[in-house]
């Protein structure tokens, strides 16, 4: 039983290599003749290859990495503002998976010929309004991971009386109620209109209020702040090692030692997320900067294999974060390897 098992999936796989191919085919076959243009719209193509490869993928990924970040921040960061922060920016990143276009809305419309999105104008408007909103609080949580970072290398001894684990606490609610505030507009500008989930109500004014919120809310000024966060941080840290450098092994202390690799390993896990959304999300604005200039170029099929492809990576942003610490934080490592060796042990 469990050969035929294997055979069909098999089957099945090498059925939507075939669903894909006679797509690139039937588009061949419907273009102009003569055209010096490419034989098929490598926009759709595009589309169609992330939505069946890509999309069950990040699903797949993003799920399992956004719930080990759950499951282990309280063994790895236990009691600390940084992991408050982490299992924050889990939970965006869990919503932002599930519900964005570029994963399982557009792998349950190509595989199983479902527009999800287009059942009704409360799941059009749902779907937009909880993946833009999840996205754009996961990247303002590292913009609090930094900060709560600098806060903690550049006044060590001060942050002890600033109640940080409460002040994080209002700085999360308060972003959860900005990014509901932001997007209250998708529940007025998107619909399902002949039976397509659209924008019913986008005007000249609203299109460049999206792009100039996207620009600093969500891209250019995380950035900058982020940015800035980080070079503070590492100076902050620089400082304090040649402090320890300078001191003897009885004026330091193993706790004082200790705290100082908490720290570095803390920062390591900040600066490792923040250099990940920078590199993967600069694409995608460049993109919109793009067609802000040039409103047509989003509609051409470059332009919309360039959409589909920066939003994709954009989401690989959303995924990813767990395997980083993995790689890049040896401290998290063992942690992550002790805990799961007492649970499973």
């Amino acid at each position: 039983m469990s050969g035929d098992s294997q055979y069909q999936k098999i089957y099945n796989f090498l059925l939507l290599i075939c669903k894909l191919y006679n797509l690139n085919q039937t588009q061949a076959a419907s273009s102009p003749k003569g055209s010096s243009g490419p034989s098929y719209d490598i926009g759709l193509v595009t589309e169609n290859y992330l939505a069946i490869f890509g999309a069950p993928l990040l699903v797949v990924i993003g799920t399992i990495g956004n719930f080990l970040n759950l499951f282990m921040v309280g063994r790895v960061c236990p009691g600390t503002t940084m992991g408050i922060i982490i299992s924050a920016i889990a939970i965006g990143n869990f919503i932002t998976i599930w519900t964005t276009t570029a994963t399982i809305v557009s792998f349950v419309d190509f595989v199983f010929k479902y527009k999800i999105k287009n059942a009704s104008d409360i799941a059009c408007k749902g779907f937009a309004f909880f993946s833009i909103a999840a996205g754009d609080f996961a990247i303002w949580m590292i913009i609090i991971a930094t900060l709560d970072r600098m806060l903690v290398v550049l006044f060590p001894l001060k942050v002890k009386n600033w109640k940080m684990k409460r002040n994080v606490k209002i700085l999360i609610l308060a972003t959860i109620i900005l990014t509901l505030v932001k997007n209250t507009h998708l529940w007025i500008s998107r619909g399902v209109a002949k039976n397509k989930c659209t924008r019913v109500a986008l005007f000249e004014y609203e299109y460049n209020y999206r792009f100039w919120v996207a620009l600093f809310t969500v891209a250019l000024t995380p950035q900058i702040v982020v940015a800035i966060f980080n070079v503070l941080s590492l100076s902050g840290l620089k400082q304090h090692q040649k402090r320890m450098m300078k001191m003897s092994e009885s004026e330091a202390g193993s706790k004082q030692k200790q705290k100082s690799t908490a720290q570095n390993n803390a920062l390591l896990i900040t600066l490792v997320t923040s250099i990940a959304f920078s590199i993967l999300t600069t694409p995608l604005f460049v993109f919109m900067v793009t067609t802000a200039i040039d409103r047509t170029f989003g509609d051409t099929p470059i332009g919309h294999a360039i959409d589909v492809s920066t939003v994709f990576l954009l989401n690989i942003h959303h995924s990813v974060d767990f395997y980083l610490y993995m790689i890049f934080s040896a401290a998290f490592r063992k942690k992550v390897v002790a805990a799961l060796h007492c649970k499973f042990s």
